[in-house]
């Protein structure tokens, strides 16, 4: 069994790790993801979402020009997730055009 710090210690090692690498990591680690894209199931990391995790981490600003189905709401939202949970308590403005 467990003891609490020895899982608070886990914890706080990942959260350093997922700091460190960004969201592709998080995906990867804490949501289950593929790493690599499945182009037959549709699923994992595709290649871009490691650069642009390396951006967040070490400029904090990106952009993203692509197409239709690239995924980028997917790497936005897991972007959302892995910054609640690495940065918490934190506030974060998301914002989408209107129709």
């Amino acid at each position: 069994m467990i003891d609490e710090q020895d899982a608070t210690a886990k914890y706080l090692e990942h959260i350093a790790r997922w700091r460190q690498h960004g969201p592709a990591l998080f995906a990867a680690e804490a949501l289950g993801l593929p790493r690599e894209w499945d182009r037959e199931k549709k699923e994992g990391i595709r290649k871009w979402w490691w650069r642009a995790s390396h951006g967040l981490v070490t400029k904090r600003k990106i952009t993203v020009r692509s197409g239709h189905g690239a995924h980028k709401t997917g790497f936005t939202a897991v972007s959302i997730l892995w910054f609640l949970i690495c940065y918490h308590p934190c506030k974060i403005p998301c914002t989408a055009p209107s129709s």
